[in-house]
């Protein structure tokens, strides 16, 4: 679309202009290009999702998009997101990817996967799914990897993915539920130790943690283990495991994807419109005003704040979160709000309570 970026860029800045919609006969009349060629335009800028289409009666009207550009959401995902071609060759990753496997993005594009994946007990699952991805079937593996020496979980989508020049490619998504496993295991193990012997839970517990990694290690076996259009995008964000969202300067959700149901019970055109102060109590809400006016005081669009924190759910129960932010500024530096993702934290009751 460079060829064209000159009347795309006019067509994109009239439809700004116009956010109730314009036709082809008024995009043509206004830049002085023939309808034909404008409607080629219009295709094509609807196609990378840079503008929306609706049937007003006979007439078609192009509005310009008005959805969040996901490409730049993903870097928020605590998910490691990695898109490989058909010869298995990685064509693009997430920060989170890179910082997994240790590389820059020069170093990891154009190499084969499993050259660029930390250690694993065995890859043949993996590549069996990605080759049954191919044929168009979304798959869910476990993978087992060794991160700093420690063997890590991570539950992972391999979704079909079709890139621009119409090749058929592979997108992984993958979730590190290593926490979440360790944590369901110990539980168990809390329990049976409970009710053999009380007085001696703190000295039984810690070995039946060192007893539970070594049965992890020995047990479970390997169940192994971005580029298109804007679409592709969104549907890596749709599916993705955290909740993303947006709020404007006013602290008034915009933006949130399917995710944010499973954290709050909210549906999502239910949760878009309400205020931030809404979902938190009030001694929560000044920790976060205070821990997010601290991180991100020097106005840097790139510094992120942590937050652990709780959070009220559609019923009003409280719900153990993780926030990841950061400020977001308009193409002239303005401040224009704030966008991130939460997930749920997993917290675990001490022995006997």
């Amino acid at each position: 679309m460079d060829l064209y970026k000159h009347e795309t860029t006019k067509i994109k800045s009239l439809l700004k202009e116009n956010p109730r919609g314009m036709s082809v006969t008024d995009i043509s009349r206004n830049i002085g290009i023939n309808r034909n060629t404008v409607a080629k335009y219009l295709e094509l800028l609807r196609i990378s999702g840079h503008i929306e289409m609706e049937n007003i009666g006979t007439a078609k009207v192009y509005f310009l998009s008005q959805r969040i550009p996901v490409s730049t959401l993903l870097n928020f995902s605590s998910d490691y997101i990695v898109v490989i071609d058909d010869s298995n060759k990685v064509v693009q990753a997430n920060d989170r990817f890179m910082e997994l496997t240790q590389n820059s993005k020069s170093n990891i594009q154009g190499k084969k996967l499993c050259d660029v994946f930390p250690p694993m007990i065995s890859n043949k699952t993996l590549l069996d799914s990605i080759k049954d991805a191919r044929k168009g079937d979304d798959q869910v593996e476990t993978l087992d990897l060794f991160v700093d020496n420690e063997l890590c979980f991570f539950k992972t989508k391999i979704i079909p993915s079709t890139f621009d020049d119409g090749e058929i490619g592979v997108t992984l998504i993958m979730e590190n539920i290593t926490e979440e496993i360790n944590s369901r295991n110990l539980l168990r193990m809390q329990q049976e130790e409970l009710e053999i012997l009380v007085s001696r839970r703190t000295s039984e517990l810690e070995k039946a943690n060192e007893m539970l990694k070594k049965e992890i290690a020995d047990r479970i076996k390997m169940e192994e283990v971005l580029m298109e259009s804007e679409k592709k995008y969104r549907l890596l964000a749709e599916n993705t495991f955290d909740s993303i969202w947006q709020l404007n300067e006013d602290l008034v959700f915009i933006y949130a994807n399917p995710a944010t149901t499973d954290i709050n019970h909210f549906e999502t055109e239910d949760f878009i419109g309400t205020k931030l102060q809404d979902h938190f109590p009030d001694n929560e809400m000044k920790k976060i005003s205070e821990t997010m006016g601290n991180k991100l005081k020097d106005g840097s669009d790139r510094e992120y704040a942590r937050i652990e924190t709780v959070a009220y759910d559609k019923n009003k129960n409280l719900v153990p979160i993780e926030i990841y932010a950061k400020m977001l500024f308009d193409e002239n530096g303005k401040f224009c709000g704030y966008q991130g993702t939460t997930k749920k934290r997993i917290v675990l009751d001490k022995p006997g309570k």
